[in-house]
C-alpha cells in the first residue's frame, strides 16, 4: 500500500527530455548552441576548455562511470517523476557505445523512447535493435538531402550519402521518424526541393522545420527573399507535402516568426516537461538551458520536482506573450505541444504525430491542456 501512494505522489510528466554527455559530438554543427549555454559553470567560460575535464569512456557496461551515474541519476529521477516518454539525446546519443542496452532497460517503464540523432550511427545492427525494442522512435537532425541545404551541419559528401541511406534504412525498417530540419540562409529557399525529396516516403515520417536560433543565427538568418520563397512553396503548397509535414498550424506561426522576426504562441512546454542531465541537473525548459531546478545527486529528486511549476521562472517562461529575448525567437518541434494545448490543433491533429498518439501520452497532453485551461480562464 505505501508503494502505491508513493507511484500516486509522483510529478505526472508528458517528456523526461534527457541529454547525456551534451558536451560529446562527432558532428561539428556551425549554428550548435551548446556554446552559448550558461546553464553551467565552464571553465575560463570556454566551452571547449569545459569539455576537456569530463573525459571518460563513452561506454554504457558494468564498471565504467558513465553507466554507474546515468543509472543512478535516471533512477533518482524515477524516484520523484514519472513521464509518458523518454526523449534522449547528446551530443551525439548513439555514439555511446552500447547505449542499446540503456534503451532496452527503460524501455519498458515509459510508452516511447525517442531518440534525438543526427543519424550518423543508424547502421543496419543498430536499427535492427532500436526496432526489436518494440516503443522506439527516432528524430534524425538533417537539413537537406544535398550538401548545400545541409552544408551547416556536414562538409563531406560520404558523410551526406551515409545520412541520407540511414534515414531510408530507418525509416523502412517501420520505425516512427521525424525528421528536424533548421531553417537557415543556407536552405530555406530551396527547402521544397528537400521536401519533393523526401515525398518518397509520404505517410511514413515527419518533418518539423524550425529557425535557427541564439547568438549564431545574426549571420545565418534568411533575407525577406527568401522566406517568401518558403512560405510560397513550402506553406502555401502544404496540401501537396501534408503526408510528410507536420500540421498546417505548426507551419503557420513558423512562417509568422520567420516574416516578423518573433513568435506570437504563448509557450505551456515547462508545464509538462523539464530537461535533465546525467550529471543529475534539472531544467525547467529543454529549450532555454539558463536555470535549474535542482541537481537530484545533490538534493532529495522530491523537493527538486516539488518546485516545479513554483519557482518564478515559469511566470517568465508561460507568460501570455513572450517576453524574454529567448523565448521570443524560439521554435521547436516542441510547439506542437503549445499549437494543441492553445487550441490551435485538435485531438484529430495531435492524434496524426506517432509520438503522440499513444495512450499515456494522449491522456497526459489532454490533462495538462485541461489544466492550462484552467490557468489561463484566472487570468481574465
Amino acid at each position: 500500500m505505501a508503494t502505491l501512494v508513493l507511484q500516486q505522489e509522483k510529478k505526472k510528466l508528458l517528456y523526461n527530455d534527457l541529454v547525456v554527455r551534451e558536451d560529446t559530438c562527432n558532428f561539428r554543427c556551425t549554428y550548435c548552441l551548446s556554446y552559448e549555454s550558461d546553464l553551467k559553470e565552464h571553465e575560463e567560460d570556454d566551452f571547449k576548455q569545459y569539455v576537456t575535464v569530463k573525459r571518460e569512456p563513452l561506454v554504457y557496461k558494468e564498471g565504467f562511470v558513465l553507466k554507474e551515474r546515468l543509472d543512478r541519476v535516471v533512477d533518482k529521477f524515477e524516484s520523484a517523476a514519472e513521464a509518458a516518454i523518454l526523449r534522449v539525446s547528446g551530443g551525439e546519443i548513439l555514439q555511446i557505445n552500447r547505449i542499446i542496452d540503456f534503451f532496452r532497460k527503460k524501455s519498458p517503464l515509459y510508452e516511447t523512447i525517442s531518440v534525438l540523432t543526427n543519424g550518423f550511427h543508424l547502421t543496419q545492427p543498430m536499427v535492427d535493435d532500436l526496432k526489436s525494442l518494440g516503443n522506439v522512435q527516432v528524430h534524425m537532425s538533417l537539413d537537406g538531402h544535398t550538401m548545400e541545404l545541409n552544408g551547416y551541419r556536414v562538409k563531406n559528401q560520404k558523410v551526406q550519402d551515409r545520412l541520407l541511406e540511414n534515414l531510408d534504412r530507418t525509416i523502412k525498417a517501420g520505425i516512427p521518424t521525424e525528421v528536424g530540419s533548421v531553417l537557415t540562409d543556407r536552405n530555406i529557399a530551396n527547402y521544397h526541393t528537400f521536401l519533393d525529396y523526401m515525398m518518397q516516403y509520404e505517410g511514413q515520417v515527419m518533418i518539423f522545420p524550425f529557425p535557427v536560433r541564439g547568438e549564431v543565427k545574426k549571420g545565418m538568418w534568411p533575407d525577406d527573399a527568401a522566406i517568401d520563397s518558403f512560405i510560397k512553396n513550402v506553406l502555401d503548397r502544404y496540401d501537396h507535402y501534408q503526408g510528410i509535414l507536420a500540421p498546417k498550424p505548426f507551419l503557420e506561426e513558423l512562417c509568422f516568426l520567420l516574416r516578423e522576426g518573433y513568435r506570437r504562441m504563448r509557450c505551456h512546454v515547462p508545464s509538462v516537461m523539464v530537461q535533465s542531465f546525467d550529471d543529475g541537473v534539472i531544467s525547467p525548459c529543454p529549450n532555454c538551458w539558463a536555470t535549474q531546478l535542482g541537481n537530484v545527486e545533490e538534493t532529495d529528486p522530491v523537493e527538486v520536482f516539488d518546485r516545479m511549476g513554483k519557482d518564478r521562472i515559469y511566470t517568465v517562461f508561460q507568460w501570455p506573450k513572450p517576453r524574454l529575448p529567448f523565448c521570443r525567437q524560439c521554435y521547436t518541434s516542441f510547439d506542437v505541444v503549445n499549437l494543441y494545448i492553445n487550441g490551435y490543433i485538435d485531438d484529430m491533429d495531435i492524434a496524426r504525430i506517432q509520438l503522440y498518439n499513444r495512450p499515456v501520452t494522449f491522456q497526459r497532453l489532454q490533462e495538462a491542456k485541461a489544466q492550462r485551461m484552467e490557468v489561463m480562464a484566472t487570468e481574465g
